[in-house]
């Protein structure tokens, strides 16, 4: 089996463009023992009915890395499940500043032979 070990950096959110924010996640890849480090792709969070709240939604496809999909569901879990992130909706009476969550401490191991894993068990802490 070869994983793929994604390292987010950083979720950070630059900008509202009606009811979503957008921003970019930076990320270091790891594959086949070779380090590429301080990637990013841009990113919108938007409310979503179907994920019955907050999503994060790639601007991009990266089509580089094998299963991005499964990458960009984790995040999601982790960032909403786990971390528990709350965000309250953009709003035009209130002047948006832009902010960063570090994202560290947490690596994503994502296996490109077996995509339909469940989105809890790809994740882990850096020790």
């Amino acid at each position: 089996m070869s994983y793929i070990k994604i390292y987010p950096k950083s979720l950070t959110l630059l900008d509202t463009q009606g009811s979503t924010f957008l921003g970019q996640v930076i990320f270091n890849i790891e594959q086949y023992g070779q380090l590429h480090q301080n990637l990013s792709f841009k990113i919108r969070i938007e409310h979503s009915v179907k994920a019955g709240g907050w999503a994060i939604l790639a601007v991009e496809e990266n089509k580089d890395i094998k299963n991005f999909e499964s990458f960009i569901k984790t995040l999601n879990f982790y960032v909403f499940q786990n971390l528990k992130t709350q965000f309250s909706p953009p709003s035009d009476s209130i002047e948006f500043t832009p902010f960063e969550i570090a994202l560290r401490e947490v690596y994503f191991a994502l296996d490109p032979d077996n995509p339909g894993g469940s989105q809890d068990y790809r994740w882990g802490k850096i020790k």
